[in-house]
């Protein structure tokens, strides 16, 4: 899914508004995949981005008939209510110094699938992580909605309240910086495999 394409029609949207369940569902369905995946790249616990993302949809679910517009400004609150559930959960793990995630939960190497591929998974994530580890928060926020959520540049602008030319600009110099680190190679180019346009923006920035 590409950052222009609505994620759902306007019917689905609709649907959504008036707190139909089946629209509810196919919002889930088509988001669900996207969200999670934007969750955990923030979060070392793989059941804990799947928790957040639950928590996510549960108060889509709640505030679906407050909602105004189209999918894409529905897909932005999702964003928006993801993000301030990873904000509450990291200050209240602050206050709780003592606990202490694990990367894969202990259950996760031994479900049900190939396991290679689930260390590789894990492997990816952690690459991913460790390259925006090397950005400004801020920029790290737009290439995770960018990069990872598929978002356009005025959805993510709409999630981390800034105009949309301030997000460009944050992609931008992310970008930026990440070439400058794939040509010192402190960051892997396998770190930011993407089918998202950004890739090749990094790519070519790196030559």
């Amino acid at each position: 899914m590409s950052g222009t394409d609505q994620p759902f029609n306007d019917e689905v949207a609709a649907g959504v508004r008036r707190g139909d369940p089946d629209a509810l569902s196919e919002v889930y369905r088509v988001l669900s995949g996207p969200l999670t995946a934007y969750l955990r790249s923030q979060v070392r616990d793989t059941q804990l981005a799947e928790d957040l993302a639950t928590e996510t949809f549960l108060k889509l679910v709640r505030g679906c008939r407050r909602l105004e517009g189209g999918p894409f400004q529905i897909r932005s609150w999702l964003y928006r209510v993801a993000q301030r559930n990873v904000i509450d959960h990291l200050r209240a793990r602050s206050r709780r110094p003592d606990e202490e995630l694990t990367d894969l939960p202990p259950e996760e190497l031994t479900a049900d699938g190939d396991p290679a591929e689930t260390v590789e998974g894990r492997d990816t994530l952690e690459r991913i992580r460790s390259a925006l580890e090397q950005l400004s928060p801020d920029q790290a926020d737009v290439l995770r909605l960018r990069l990872i959520a598929g978002l356009s540049a005025p959805e993510a602008a709409a999630v981390i309240g800034k105009t949309e030319g301030a997000v460009r600009a944050l992609q931008h110099r992310g970008i930026a910086t990440l070439a400058r680190h794939i040509r010192r190679g402190t960051v892997p180019l396998v770190a930011l495999e993407t089918t998202d346009s950004l890739e090749r923006d990094v790519m070519v920035s790196s030559l």
